[in-house]
């Protein structure tokens, strides 16, 4: 007699578990939703943050000078332009800026930027100095423009001193 009840049991713990998977099943979608709107709030927000950043002197010199160290000419272009206001590099200039960057995985280094001064006519100048291991320590003047509402550097011989200009 107590088979009957035993086999009860087992039923109702069977019945107990399948209706905690079902909760489960039906509270996944929510969870994958709920992920899903967070990791688009924080691409949001340090894309705002980045955006941020580059309507500076100094977030645009140090964006610069990153994507120098990195060789990555598409940003270090955009960045820049000749001191006649031309902008975008032909692929013989690219070639020089890979170069010109420090080899291996160590390569960003520490950028600081300080010294930020407006001048007059929408023009900036900010001290840089880099530091990157197994280089020796660079600083100079880096000169910025703000013609078209966006702050770019110009590759000035000032600012060709702290780093190689095409």
């Amino acid at each position: 007699m107590t088979t009957p009840n035993v086999s009860a049991r087992q039923l109702a713990g069977e019945q107990r578990n399948e209706e905690r998977k079902l909760r489960a099943m039906r509270r996944t979608p929510a969870i994958v939703v709920g992920l899903g709107a967070l990791v688009t709030l924080l691409a949001s927000v340090a894309y705002a943050v980045d955006q941020r950043r580059l309507s500076t002197p100094a977030g645009v010199t140090q964006a610069w000078v990153q994507a120098a160290l990195a060789a990555d000419c598409d940003r270090y272009a955009d960045l820049s332009a000749a001191p006649d206001g031309k902008r975008g590099l032909t692929p013989a200039q690219c070639d020089l800026v890979l170069a010109a960057s420090p080899p291996g995985p160590g390569r960003n280094g520490v950028v600081r930027v300080s010294g930020v001064v407006l001048l007059r006519d929408a023009r900036a100048t900010a001290d840089v100095s880099i530091s990157v291991s197994g280089f020796p320590q660079r600083a100079s003047r880096v000169e910025l423009s703000n013609a078209s509402g966006e702050w770019i550097v110009l590759r000035t011989p000032s600012t060709c001193a702290l780093l190689t200009c095409p």
